[in-house]
Formats: structure tokens, sequence, C-alpha cells
């Protein structure tokens, strides 16, 4: 009836509030019973054997269980360092013995990163420095070239800088490519390294000769600026 499952509902509240409020010596009582009512409906009518086999089998199961107690923790030294990128991280890039990393930032910097040691060297760039032989504007992608010892990045600027990944601190980029409208947003090259890819914000792809470094190819077809490209 409806006046029972109130009556049910309001002695479950009861308890609720009961358990929230008991103090620790009633939890632990509390728990017992519980175990004591899993030995199954009707246990005090078992015969005793039975009762002391299931808890005998309970205490074996117990003692089975694997603990590891952690006396004390040691932890190895932090690798605190100046943070290279002084705005967010925009795109990154790994060369094939995942030894060293290329980053590019929001401040218009590109990293290369010795992934063992965390040290790291900045190439040149910043905000509206248009001849600082960098980037001016926020780095979106970075590609590295392997077989053409090539770095490759882009950005808001509307450039395609090309750079030496083994270059010194604040190195300039070797060239530039011009051409597209837009941010590029995206660059990717065939294994070999002969062929490079870039997309913009301009709604274009295009196609780059790595040797020659000329674009082969302009390719349209997006109804709005291209953001991704792999």
């Amino acid at each position: 009836s409806d006046d029972g499952a109130k009556g049910d509902a309001a002695a479950a509240r009861a308890d609720e509030e009961d358990a929230f409020f008991e103090t620790a010596d009633e939890k632990r009582v509390r728990l017992a019973k519980e175990y004591l009512s899993r030995l199954g409906a009707g246990a005090e009518e078992k015969p005793q054997e039975d009762v002391q086999e299931q808890l005998a089998r309970d205490t074996e199961d117990q003692s089975k269980r694997a603990r590891t107690v952690i006396e004390s923790v040691t932890l190895g030294k932090p690798m605190v360092r100046k943070k290279p990128h002084s705005k967010a991280v925009t795109c990154v890039c790994l060369s094939a013995d995942d030894s060293t990393a290329f980053t590019g930032g929001k401040e218009c910097r590109v990293v290369r990163w010795d992934v063992e040691t965390g040290k790291y060297t900045r190439y040149a760039g910043g905000f509206n420095r248009f001849e600082c032989g960098g980037h001016f504007q926020q780095v979106l992608s970075v590609c590295l070239v392997e077989p053409r010892q090539l770095l490759i990045s882009a950005g808001v600027d509307r450039l395609i800088r090309l750079w030496d990944p083994r270059a010194p601190a604040e190195a300039t980029c070797k060239e530039a490519l011009h051409g597209h409208l837009g941010p590029v947003t995206a660059v990717a090259a065939e294994e070999d390294g002969s062929v490079l890819y870039t997309a913009s914000m301009d709604k274009s792809l295009k196609v780059w000769d790595l040797r020659t470094r000329r674009c082969l190819n302009t390719m349209f077809g997006h109804v709005s600026g291209v953001v991704s490209m792999d």
C-alpha cells in the first residue's frame, strides 16, 4: 500500500541519518550485524558447525588478500625549469627516434627540446618583431622533415618558415615561403621530404616542392578556413 511504502521510505531515511551520526564503535557493531545477516537467511536455524565453517572460510579468504603497507616514499629530483614558452603551446612534433621535440607557441617562438634532459633551445621570434628572423605572430604548426634536415613552422603571420633543426639558440630561419593570404594552420610533408603541404584560413591547401622551394599547386574547395591536416 501507499502507507506502507511511505513508512519504508521514512524508515530508510531514519537509518541513513543514524548511520551518519553513529560513532566508530556503533559502526563496527552495525557492520558485524550486517555480515552475520549475509551468512544467509535463517542462519540462526543452521547447525552451529555450519556457521563456524562459513566463518572459517571467510577468514581464510581475507588472509589470502594481498595487503601492502607503504612506510615511506622517496621521490626523484623534480625537474623545475624556466618555461621557454610564456604563452600557450599550440603545436608539437617529435623526431623519428623520439629524442628531440619541437614546439610552437602563442608568443611567436619555436623551441627545440631534449626529451631526456628537458633542456631546450629557443629560436628567434617575437610579437610584431618583423625583422627578428622568426615568426612575429602566433605559431600554429610545426613539422620536422628529417630527410632534408629541415624544421618547418607556420602561423598567423601567413608565412611558412624553414629552420635548421640543429641551429643554436636565437637562430633565424633559413628561408620563408610566401603565398597564403590567411593564417597558416597546418603543415605536413611526404616521408621522403620531397613535397610539403600547407593549410590555411584562406580556404586553400598548397603543395610545395621542397627542393626548389616553389608552390606546385593551390587547391580550393573548402567554404571556410582549413584548420587541420595530417
